[in-house]
């Protein structure tokens, strides 16, 4: 029990002092946070901060410059911009984080099946992720959207399968190289499954690898739902999203500037923020890092 107690505490030293090295050693990534912090509370709480209905029209309102009762302005449809931003940044994150949380889970899965069994198996691996890679991400959503067609669930679905290439050609070798050190192959001598092995032993090791990758595939996959947004590839009107903002206001763009900026400058912050976490997360976790600041 006493062991077990140390242990716990042990663990969380470990995990305090990791959370020093990414937010105090280095601002930068608090200022990330920040930004990804300010765009939550408007994702949880919309209701909150929003100050008008999004989808109402108020024609007599339309493409009024940013003011009290307005504070981002309105579109051309007198829409109140600051509202529709506000309850676009749930779109956003919930695509974000749901298709990379899928492209995740399903690329490690084929990482560490296709290194781990090798055979047939890791061949067909092996040539979608060589397609995968050679196709850019955001072409390859399109082309899923193009089987699937439109909608959240599906433009989810086309984003997570679009990050899929990226974890498997993360895991699979390290996989391969970790496939003959001396704990695996104990671990497979005393009779451990494959299964515990690989949760007990390889998953471990690439931890993180796969969370400092993660952190930068959410960025981009806010890019990409942004982009398929603003193809009309994504949500149809009038559901706010920043993507189909932009591209309802680009033709106001000499007009009325403020109609595609504020939906523009929300998609930079959100995407620098976890663009900076993600660098404070790989100066914190990298072991060469580590060692040449000892």
């Amino acid at each position: 029990m006493t062991n077990k107690f140390i242990d716990i505490k042990g663990r969380r030293r470990k995990f305090v002092t990791t959370l020093r090295r990414i937010f105090w050693d280095r601002r930068i990534a608090t200022v990330g946070l920040t930004f990804i912090f300010i765009v939550t509370l408007f994702a949880v709480l919309p209701n909150i901060f929003a100050t008008k209905d999004p989808i109402q029209v108020e024609l007599r309102d339309y493409l009024q410059p940013p003011s009290g009762e307005y504070k981002m302005g309105t579109d051309y449809l007198g829409r109140d911009i600051y509202s529709r931003v506000v309850y676009g940044s749930r779109v956003t994150l919930i695509v974000a984080t749901t298709s990379v949380v899928l492209s995740a889970f399903g690329g490690i899965t084929l990482g560490l099946i296709s290194g781990y069994y090798r055979g047939a198996f890791d061949r067909l691996v092996l040539t979608f992720v060589d397609v995968g890679m050679a196709i850019p991400t955001l072409f390859l959503a399109i082309l899923v959207i193009a089987v699937l067609g439109k909608g959240l669930p599906k433009l989810i679905i086309a984003i997570a399968i679009a990050g899929l290439p990226r974890y498997i050609s993360l895991v699979r070798p390290q996989v391969i190289s970790l496939y003959d050190v001396d704990y695996v192959v104990a671990g497979r001598a005393l009779g451990a499954s494959s299964i515990w092995v690989m949760l007990r032993h390889v998953v471990p090791s690439l931890l993180s690898s796969i969370i400092v990758l993660t952190s930068n595939r959410v960025a981009q996959a806010i890019l990409t739902e942004s982009s398929l947004n603003f193809l009309g590839l994504g949500i149809s009107p009038p559901d706010p999203t920043w993507g189909n903002m932009i591209a309802e206001g680009r033709t106001y763009l000499s007009s009325a500037p403020w109609f595609p900026l504020f939906p523009g400058f929300f998609i930079m912050i959100t995407v620098l923020g976890f663009n900076l976490i993600g660098d404070g997360l790989r100066d914190a976790l990298d072991p060469k890092l580590i060692h040449e600041r000892k």
